[in-house]
């Protein structure tokens, strides 16, 4: 077993001392950082309590008044595909999203959050 560990030694990787067990730790502790990072990114948002879960389909966020497929595409890449997460922003969200987007006030001014809760509900 020691063997094996030890085989990425310094020969192949060219890292002093540091063997396959050493390398396999790193990389470990990097995915780790990683999820903690994504955990941790929007912890306590609203829309991220809202996130979509496993293979629920997108709604079609071009059904709200001042959305058109540019607006979904971004959205889409910023991880909003649910009539429900809209209809769970708050002010703060709202404001992120906002500004992070470049939406110029769009959000309030067509009344997105209003239409997304109606949507919901039908």
């Amino acid at each position: 077993m020691r063997d094996l560990l030890n085989a990425g030694s310094s020969r192949r990787t060219g890292l002093r001392g540091t063997g396959l067990g050493g390398l396999l730790l790193a990389a470990a502790a990097g995915a780790a950082l990683v999820l903690w990072q994504r955990s941790s990114a929007g912890a306590g948002s609203s829309a991220d309590r809202d996130r979509p879960q496993g293979d629920q389909p997108e709604d079609d966020l071009t059904r709200i008044s001042g959305i058109g497929p540019a607006l979904a595409a971004r959205l889409r890449d910023n991880g909003v595909t649910r009539f429900s997460q809209i209809a769970a922003w708050d002010a703060d969200d709202i404001a992120a999203y906002d500004a992070k987007l470049k939406f110029a006030g769009r959000i309030e001014r067509h009344g997105w959050v209003r239409q997304a809760k109606s949507l919901q509900a039908s």
